[in-house]
């Protein structure tokens, strides 16, 4: 098995201060808290980053209605999308957060508009249809669109809504 130095350097010296080697023990938790206090940083950071950002383009969006200026695209991520919870200091976005994430999310929507209509045809044909067995497949048909229908919306829900 092969890791990389710096992994085994760590797990060494992990591995030591576990078994009590005092200066292992002190270096493992100056590493340790060099680490938790980086991640504060950028946590604060990106925290920071994400309020400017929905503050601003909430400024802006509104400046856009009060002048009727419609003719701007919408930003990505929209800052209704960027959620914040100041209890927490935390920020995410739900939603798409790339130009790439918005034309995939409008393209699977709109593959999921043609199947729920193609479900509502398949519905009413079913209803209208005499033969059984020619209802018998349709009825296999309405299954495969529906399984079609639950792979969509779980690529949906992945992308964020």
């Amino acid at each position: 098995m092969t890791i990389p130095m710096a992994q085994a350097v760590v797990r060494s010296l992990a591995v030591n201060a576990a078994k009590g080697l005092h200066r292992s023990q002190r270096l493992f938790a100056e590493m340790l808290s060099a680490t938790e206090r980086q991640n504060k940083e950028l946590a604060d950071e990106w925290f920071s980053t994400a309020l400017d950002y929905k503050i601003e383009w909430e400024r802006e969006l509104d400046r856009r209605r009060r002048l009727g200026i419609t003719d701007l695209p919408e930003p990505v991520p929209h800052p209704d999308q960027v959620k914040i919870d100041m209890n927490t200091a935390e920020a995410r976005i739900q939603g798409p957060a790339t130009k790439e994430e918005k034309a995939q999310l409008e393209l699977w929507l709109g593959r999921k508009t043609m199947f729920e209509e193609e479900r509502d045809e398949l519905l009413e044909d079913i209803r209208a249809e005499d033969d059984a067995k020619v209802r018998a497949r349709m009825e296999e048909d309405l299954q495969q669109v529906d399984r079609v229908l639950e792979i969509i919306e779980k690529l949906v829900e992945r992308i964020g809504y």
